[in-house]
């Protein structure tokens, strides 16, 4: 798998509520709002939420990566880059299937 051909958006818990709370006020693709409504409420772990059209079961984690310890407390929606623009301007942070920040 091209590790570009996904993203993942970190959400904390507090992150993910602000976001559920305005939901319907925000415009982002349907699947990706299905997981966040997925994910509303439940802890984190450093878990992800990935829609039923995109095939992947785990990434690379790597400890010793700053963004591992980062997304560790958080929850990962795995998203399609061309919705990029969408949640670019929401909380959270946005990796690349290695845990590189994008």
């Amino acid at each position: 798998m091209d590790k570009n051909e996904y993203l993942i958006w970190w959400l904390d818990e507090s992150e993910a509520e602000r976001v559920y709370d305005v939901l319907d006020q925000i415009d982002l693709p349907d699947y990706i709002k299905d997981e966040v409504h997925s994910r509303y409420g439940r802890n984190g772990r450093g878990r992800l939420w990935v829609p039923r059209h995109i095939n992947l079961v785990e990434i690379p984690w790597d400890e010793n990566k700053v963004t591992a310890k980062l997304a560790e407390r958080c929850g990962g929606i795995v998203f399609e880059p061309k919705h990029y623009d969408y949640v670019e301007i929401l909380p959270g942070f946005i990796t690349n299937l290695d845990l590189e920040f994008v």
